[in-house]
């Protein structure tokens, strides 16, 4: 199974972006091991990535999770039913969701938490990837294997790089 990113991330020349075909290669090894057994995998998995400002992303949360604020990463699962991952089976390609990032929120969290902004960066990629796999954090159970699960994901996103 093939990823192909779609990336924009024209306005953000400040904020440092993994390499498309790295991070591809890594969500290509997650989707292999993460993908549900007895459900036939498509030949190629198209995943959308994009930038806005805090002012885009507020206006985003404010339209789908009624919250007036912006935030650092927003996840658009194309194949969640009823909190299961239930991905159409019958089509070469399948357009598994779209993530929106905000560099500036990105930052400050990763200021808040003191890391390094590519480790934040890093971070938030991995989880918003597990959404679109239908992974949630609603119960303390979910949220402690989400948890581990991303930290993985991160530090083999982040081991790539380097």
């Amino acid at each position: 199974m093939k990823v192909q990113l779609s990336v924009d991330s024209e306005d953000c020349d400040q904020y440092p972006f993994p390499d498309a075909n790295v991070l591809a290669g890594v969500f290509e090894n997650e989707i292999e091991s993460l993908w549900p057994q007895d459900t036939p995998k498509p030949e190629t998995v198209e995943i959308s990535i994009s930038t806005l400002s805090p002012g885009d992303m507020k206006e985003q949360n404010k339209i789908y999770r009624d919250i007036d604020a912006p935030t650092d990463v927003l996840s658009f699962p194309m194949w969640e039913n009823n909190g299961e991952f239930a991905p159409q089976t019958d089509c070469p390609i399948l357009l598994l969701g779209d993530i929106l990032l905000c560099p500036e929120m990105i930052s400050e969290n990763a200021a808040e938490n003191k890391k390094e902004y590519f480790e934040e960066l890093c971070l938030v990629l991995a989880h918003s990837f597990l959404h679109l796999l239908g992974w949630d954090h609603e119960t303390e159970e979910n949220e402690t294997n989400m948890r581990s699960r991303q930290e993985i994901i991160k530090s083999k996103i982040m081991g790539e790089i380097k």
